[in-house]
């Protein structure tokens, strides 16, 4: 009878041991995998216009317990360019992707293919059709009309002819902008005398020069932050030929020095320390199979002039990293 108890005892003391070794692998068991890489893919990747989305993706890495690896890119060309650039990302063991689109068009099956494997959030910009991926971006739609409220607004209604720089219309947020800022403008005094467009930006500054011969803009409405700073560029050159200076979007160093100086009359700056943050929790979710994931999220953006420019909370959206 003893040895039937000491028997017991020892049973008993052999399965609270494996049930604790269970439940310490079980909530150790994140801590004992490495975090999911994955990698940012935007264009230009080094531009400072990406700064304040950079430290929102940091933030991001450190609360969700992922690896952000932001891939080192120069000026992404071409769907194939994109492309070759995914694939080496998994070929290197990206667990996820963040993607700004090159083209929101043509690019669907081919991610469509990817996305059954990797995790796949959108950045910017969204695809054509939309509600195929998960994404993070601004109401485009809505930075273009509000462009063109404000100029209205300043304007008080007197006549004025503009030229857009309307950046690469493939890319669906650039075509949301430019239709939002069309729709606007519909049966008023603006006129649209000249625009833009494309993914090259090498001789933007030679081709406002050209068409401010031929059709002279009184105001330039820069679509994205490369076109306000190339708008930037051609005033520096060729002298003060826009009489209203420049209505642009934008979160560079540069875009808000010209804003400072008068240059720029009015800049739409995104809240891209929060896309980058919320490509995070986006990303994560995803890679954790959390079905209540939004499908689709909106950041915030806001219209800063010289007068408003200081004001902290805005300094706060501009600088977030300095806080």
């Amino acid at each position: 009878m003893k040895s039937d108890k000491i028997v017991l005892i020892a049973a008993i003391t052999i399965l609270l041991s494996v049930i604790a070794l269970v439940s310490w692998q079980i909530v150790n068991m994140g801590r004992m995998t490495e975090p999911v890489k994955v990698s940012v893919i935007v264009n230009n990747s080094s531009l400072d216009r990406w700064t304040n989305f950079k430290e929102g993706l940091k933030q991001g890495e450190k609360d969700f317990d992922i690896r952000i690896n932001l891939v080192s890119t120069s000026d992404i060309v071409s769907m194939a360019n994109e492309k070759e650039i995914i694939e080496k990302e998994i070929a290197n063991g990206a667990g996820a992707l963040i993607v700004e689109l090159f083209n929101s068009y043509n690019q669907t099956a081919y991610l469509e293919n990817i996305n059954n494997e990797v995790p796949i959030v959108l950045v910017s910009t969204d695809s054509s059709p939309e509600d195929v991926f998960y994404s993070v971006t601004s109401d485009n739609t809505s930075i273009g009309r509000t462009l063109a409220m404000e100029l209205k607004r300043d304007l008080e209604g007197k006549p004025a002819r503009v030229g857009i720089l309307a950046g690469n219309q493939e890319q669906l947020s650039m075509f949301q902008r430019l239709s939002g800022f069309r729709k606007e403008i519909e049966g008023g005094r603006i006129e649209i005398v000249w625009q833009i467009s494309g993914h090259d930006n090498s001789g933007v500054v030679a081709k406002m020069m050209d068409y401010q011969k031929e059709k002279h803009a009184e105001y330039c409405i820069a679509l994205g932050n490369t076109e306000t700073e190339k708008a930037i560029e051609y005033y520096n050159v060729f002298g003060g030929t826009f009489e209203g200076a420049v209505y642009g979007v934008g979160c560079s160093e540069e875009a808000v020095y010209y804003l400072d100086n008068g240059l720029i009359r009015k800049l739409i700056v995104p809240d891209e320390y929060d896309m980058g943050y919320k490509c995070a929790l986006s990303i994560a979710k995803r890679i954790s199979y959390i079905t209540e994931a939004d499908k689709h999220i909106d950041t915030a953006f806001k219209v800063i002039d010289g007068d408003s420019l200081y004001n902290p909370e805005n300094q706060t959206l501009i600088f977030p990293e300095a806080q």
